[in-house]
């Protein structure tokens, strides 16, 4: 039976037999670990910082990675590869130093808060919201999804000019 009172799920019991949340650390994880298992060469606390292309041309193959461990700057090294999945994040070496192609997405510039809380229990017990809290504004959204051990991560994002037409961003516990 397919969930059909939201778009977004209300964690029906069709839902719940498919859901599986974590907290992102613990996802990372799995992740990670299942790579190693395939075969993946994972290298943590590492950062790469240079990578070396077919006739020294950026646009051509890349063919190794030049890699420092973050914790002994003395451990470093460089590897090399049939294919390249550039998992830099924000940094994103491919497109900022060699490509130089990352554009700035305006109506992604977003600021976000979030955490991971304990106790803050499961929103709309009883109701067909059951779990799924969503709100969404025109100044913003907040929603929270209870983890395991009844961990909750509660997020809450607005675009970025709102914080600076006014200047200050208010963030309250309690």
């Amino acid at each position: 039976m397919e969930c059909h009172k939201s778009n977004i799920c209300s964690l029906c019991s069709s839902c719940l037999s498919r859901r599986y949340t974590q907290t992102r650390a613990d996802f990372d994880e799995i992740l990670l670990r299942h790579a190693e298992k395939v075969g993946v060469k994972v290298f943590e606390e590492t950062r790469a910082f240079s990578i070396k292309f077919v006739n020294d041309n950026p646009k051509g193959r890349p063919l190794a990675v030049k890699w420092q461990n973050v914790i002994d700057r003395n451990v470093s090294g460089t590897i090399s590869f049939e294919y390249l999945v550039d998992a830099t994040g924000r940094e994103g070496i491919m497109a900022q130093k060699y490509l130089k192609h990352r554009k700035v997405n305006m109506s992604l510039r977003n600021v976000a808060c979030w955490g991971y809380w304990k106790g803050a229990g499961v929103y709309g017990v009883g109701t067909s919201r059951e779990n799924a809290p969503w709100f969404e504004a025109h100044t913003g959204m907040f929603f929270s999804v209870t983890c395991v051990n009844l961990i909750n991560n509660i997020y809450i994002e607005f675009p970025q000019k709102n914080l600076v037409a006014t200047g200050s961003f208010l963030c309250t516990t309690g």
